[in-house]
């Protein structure tokens, strides 16, 4: 945490574009992302990873392949 704040709290004031998320083996923090309010801001684009790599869903189309 970063000068106090919590990452639901950074991720809202900053809106990055994207969001990897810790190794799966950091439940606790994992956890505390996935039931904030910011995360439901973004769309998981990687399946299977055991960093799971998130999206801004109004920059889906940005960082979609093409194929």
């Amino acid at each position: 945490v970063h000068a106090g704040m919590t990452f639901d709290e950074m991720c809202t004031r900053d809106q990055p574009e994207l969001i990897f998320l810790p190794h799966r083996n950091y439940r606790a923090l994992n956890k505390e992302i996935m039931s904030g309010s910011c995360i439901k801001g973004y769309q998981r684009v990687i399946k299977r990873s055991s960093s799971p790599l998130f999206v801004r869903r109004d920059k889906l189309k940005q960082y979609r392949c093409k194929r």
